[in-house]
């Protein structure tokens, strides 16, 4: 469970950056 938290906090500050960029 941890690791899927992990993962979904990386997605999300990709996602959030990913829209920085833009």
């Amino acid at each position: 469970m941890l690791v899927y938290y992990f993962y979904l906090m990386l997605t999300h500050n990709l996602l959030g950056i990913r829209y920085l960029q833009v």
